[in-house]
């Protein structure tokens, strides 16, 4: 337990000064994503051992990269959700020369509601690739987009990258 307590200090310091430049939307994304790495990837350790893990710790940092965004941050965690699972199924789809947005709907008659879809796909030269999502929410009948990028790991998860 002590040698998780400080793997988790490190890896937050360690994004944090890694952060120090970039945007607040970007700086957000990257300490979500950064903790929800470390925090999906030891509770699915304890539950799971090393493949418990590497899920844990590639749905902790999707998730809380999503949460950390300007989007994220102002829906509630059950469209969040949504959200999430709309850039998974994005990200899930091969590659097409027009990829089609995945649309999500709050289910909570607020009229909040969006899209994720994949509009760029750069192959990495250690092999897999990254890709850039558009994230698109309507919260309040205000258009909120941004664009998050994603790449593949040697487990091919998708991670979330500056």
């Amino acid at each position: 337990m002590k040698r998780h307590c400080s793997m988790l200090a490190a890896a937050a310091l360690t994004v944090t000064f890694a952060t120090g430049c970039q945007t607040n939307e970007q700086t957000g994304m990257l300490m979500g994503g950064g903790l929800g790495v470390l925090g999906g990837g030891l509770i699915g350790q304890a539950l799971g051992g090393q493949s418990g893990a590497l899920i844990g710790a590639a749905l902790g940092g999707l998730g809380g990269a999503f949460a950390g965004s300007a989007i994220g941050r102002d829906l509630d965690a059950r469209d969040r959700q949504r959200a999430e699972e709309a850039t998974r199924m994005a990200l899930a789809a091969p590659p097409a020369a027009q990829p089609q947005p995945v649309n999500w709907v709050s289910d909570q008659n607020t009229g909040t509601k969006g899209r994720a879809q994949v509009v760029a796909v750069q192959k990495q030269s250690a092999g897999g690739e990254c890709r850039t999502v558009r994230e698109t929410a309507y919260i309040k009948g205000e258009e909120r987009v941004q664009n998050a990028r994603y790449c593949q790991n040697a487990d091919g998860e998708w991670i979330a990258r500056a």
